[in-house]
């Protein structure tokens, strides 16, 4: 095999997964993804040591456009992942370049033989793909609303009345969001993942592997289902501290559970597709046609691949290369008059009056996908009551247009705040450094809370100004590639205060307040 041929893949499918491990960090879905290039290389190296003879071929040189085609298209794919690291239609679009690529490299080393008998191992690489959202979303909904239905009825049944509205079961004087305390359903991406590897693993029929993805979906549900009503009864009757106790044991359980039982099918279904005579007819043909790949003396009978042309090899690599220096200069060309601002940190007032950190919900942490945040409550000096939380995207980490997206308008009225209006605009300084901050006023239990949200570049032009806050459309991002806008660094903080009773007060209290907490470097 041609050593370029392999280095142009290698440096392709690097590429690639440098991409996905962002969603394989960040979303707890897709955390097996790790596992994926591993398990992937392992089915490839089995096929190989039982590979047939190639066929040669057929269609060049002119085939040799194709993949040309795909790395010419590779240009603006890069250039749009540049500015939009976040968004799952790049994900699909790279891994589907690579399979492609992949996939023509192995049909000119071993022709349409080679090509249909080594496609699973490179197919299954799209397994560690996030779904696209829409999808994911409709599929999970629809599997936790009933779930959530079905644990309150047979839990009614059984003597402990409950109620399911949506993905909340109420139960005594509790109520558990199936969102969160079965978050187990998860391992229905892992359950498919595996389902498909066993299916490979153990050579089986198409009915069988069907069989074993149709029981992968099965086992995840049903122990889901279970975990749900432990986890339901737990905290109906002991509380939610004791249901967070054993939310992860039980998720864990359920987890290891689902693989086993997804084994035993697996070899379950390898014991019965085939009756014994024609297990060993199988292996009779088998074996006069493929010499036992493990015994060396045999493994040099398979001729060797045809080979790759190294101008295409050549010309992979080069035009990979180049789309990383057009993308950069792109890119940099559009960023040199940008500004780097003061750094600065938060120092939180732990010594306030019921000063408390809470967490960002797993939920929140795969929407936003930020690098660091917290979030804290307190009575200040003045006796308004603070909400604050802080969050920040390093370079590179996610869409500039992410942050902007989730603005108090959009998400406090999701949590049953209602909006009045919103107040003008104003630059607060701290330490000789001003942060923008625009102000809304809500209503909170019939009683005014203000507040402020500041969403600040860590490189900006000219001034430090308030930041356009718009959806995350497709067309907001094409238009950052458009006018060379990657996110070089973001940080956004939301305050709430309630206690003043005027838009001068709130004002005020945000600029007493904010002076011990932000300390400029």
């Amino acid at each position: 095999m041609s050593i370029l041929a392999l280095l142009s893949l290698a440096f392709l499918w690097f590429l690639v997964f440098n991409q996905l491990r962002f969603e394989w960090t960040v979303n707890p879905l897709y955390h097996y993804g790790w596992a994926i290039p591993a398990l992937a290389a392992y089915l490839f190296y089995e096929r190989w040591r039982a590979r047939p003879v190639p066929s040669a071929p057929r269609g060049l040189p002119w085939t040799h456009l194709l993949p040309i085609a795909g790395l010419l298209a590779y240009f603006p794919i890069r250039l749009i992942q540049e500015a939009n690291p976040d968004w799952i239609l790049i994900n699909w679009a790279l891994a589907g370049l690579a399979v492609s690529i992949t996939l023509y490299y192995i049909y000119l080393w071993g022709g349409l033989r080679w090509l249909v008998f080594f496609a699973f191992p490179v197919l299954f690489v799209f397994t560690g793909v996030p779904w696209p959202v829409g999808f994911e979303n409709w599929v999970l909904q629809g599997l936790m609303r009933a779930n959530a239905a079905i644990t309150a009825e047979t839990l009614t049944l059984c003597g402990l009345p409950a109620l399911a509205q949506g993905n909340i079961i109420f139960i005594g004087n509790e109520l558990v969001n199936v969102d969160e305390a079965c978050s187990g359903i998860r391992s229905l991406q892992t359950a498919f993942m595996m389902s498909l590897f066993f299916g490979e693993f153990y050579r089986l029929g198409l009915l069988g592997r069907l069989g074993l993805v149709a029981a992968s979906f099965a086992l995840a549900f049903l122990l889901n289902l279970g975990r749900t009503m432990a986890l339901t009864v737990v905290g109906g009757t002991q509380g939610l501290d004791a249901l967070d106790r054993w939310h992860d044991p039980l998720g864990n359980a359920v987890l290891v559970l689902c693989l086993a039982g997804l084994w035993l099918t697996a070899l379950l279904f390898q014991k019965f597709s085939r009756s014994p005579k024609q297990s060993s007819v199988a292996a009779e043909s088998s074996a006069k046609s493929n010499p036992a790949p493990t015994d060396p003396a045999t493994l040099g009978t398979v001729p060797a691949p045809f080979g790759i042309p190294a101008y295409l090899s050549i010309t992979a690599i080069v035009l990979l290369l180049l789309a990383e220096g057009l993308n950069e200069a792109w890119y940099r060309s559009r960023e040199a008059d940008l500004i780097q601002a003061p750094d600065w940190t938060i120092d939180w007032p732990r010594d306030a009056e019921r000063f408390t950190l809470h967490e960002f919900s797993e939920t929140t942490q795969v929407i936003l996908k930020y690098n660091e945040g917290k979030s804290a409550t307190w009575r200040a000096d003045d006796s308004t009551e603070w909400s604050m939380y802080y969050l920040r995207w390093f370079p590179g980490r996610a869409s500039k247009n992410l942050a902007g997206a989730h603005s108090p308008d959009i998400c406090l009225p999701a949590v049953g705040l209602q909006m009045i209006a919103e107040l003008d605009a104003a630059w607060v300084e701290v330490d000789g450094y001003s942060l923008p901050f625009r102000l809304y006023l809500f209503e909170n239990a019939g009683r005014p809370l203000y507040v402020f949200h500041s969403l600040i570049e860590d490189r900006y032009r000219e001034v430090q100004d308030l930041v356009s806050l718009r959806p995350l459309s497709r067309e907001a991002r094409l238009a950052a590639v458009a006018t060379g806008q990657r996110n070089q660094g973001q940080r956004v903080l939301g305050i709430s205060i309630s206690g003043p009773f005027n838009e001068e007060e709130a004002w005020e209290s945000l600029r007493r307040g904010l002076r011990p907490i932000i300390a400029v470097n």
